[in-house]
């Protein structure tokens, strides 16, 4: 928790004039990294928008030589994008006025989507995420999609658990209603026929987790007419 301290030991590795052997470009990227998120602990965040770029563009010139598979090279771009992501929500924390925090969420979670489009295999930290900059009682209707999902796939991860396991049923209940709204979006930016069935399809699961059986048959019938 020493954010001022932890900073300035890293600033020494990305210096790397006092270790001997020099840090590696790992290690001098790990520091670099590190010392931004330490800086957003400390509410540093306009140096931070600057420290962002200067990063990207150290990468760019030192480290990705040194990454010859793709895989590597897309772990350090999405840790990046956490980056941004971290800073967006922070300057939305902060922001002193309702329309800045929603104008600064509302980027925060455009940052995710970009990434989620780039690289699908980080679906579960995005939505992991996502579930963080949810407002107790959500209006769904002006919601994001992409916060619509995560929504629903925490409600989905409640209904696999084992049947003697005790599911969460808030989380339950606010997973029906974003898969509702998912419907009802159906053909719009993000939302397409096979998205909406399978949010039609959870449903009923989910009411079935939640022993409302006739609330459960409904939506399994209405998923098989649709």
């Amino acid at each position: 928790g020493d954010y001022t301290a932890g900073k300035a030991t890293l600033d020494t590795v990305v210096d790397g004039k006092a270790i001997a052997p020099p840090p590696s470009p790992t290690a001098q990227n790990t520091a670099r990294y590190f010392g931004i998120v330490a800086m957003i602990a400390l509410h540093q965040l306009p140096a931070v928008e600057k420290e962002i770029p200067n990063l990207e563009t150290w990468q760019l010139q030192n480290y990705f030589t040194t990454l010859p598979n793709k895989s590597d090279q897309d772990a350090v771009k999405a840790s990046v994008s956490m980056l941004k992501f971290r800073l967006l929500s922070a300057q939305s924390d902060l922001a002193n006025n309702d329309q800045g925090k929603q104008d600064k969420n509302d980027q925060a979670i455009t940052v995710l989507a970009t990434l989620l489009k780039e690289q699908p295999v980080l679906k579960d930290l995005v939505f992991d995420q996502l579930i963080g900059r949810i407002p107790e009682h959500p209006d769904y209707t002006t919601l994001n999609p992409l916060v619509l999902q995560a929504i629903q796939q925490q409600g989905f991860v409640e209904v696999i658990k084992p049947e003697d396991a005790q599911a969460d049923e808030k989380k339950l209940t606010r997973a029906i209603e974003a898969a509702k709204e998912l419907i009802t979006r159906v053909g719009q930016p993000g939302v397409d026929a096979a998205a909406a069935g399978q949010s039609a399809y959870f449903i009923a699961y989910a009411y079935d987790r939640l022993k409302d059986g006739k609330n459960a048959a409904a939506a399994f019938l209405d998923f098989t007419e649709k």
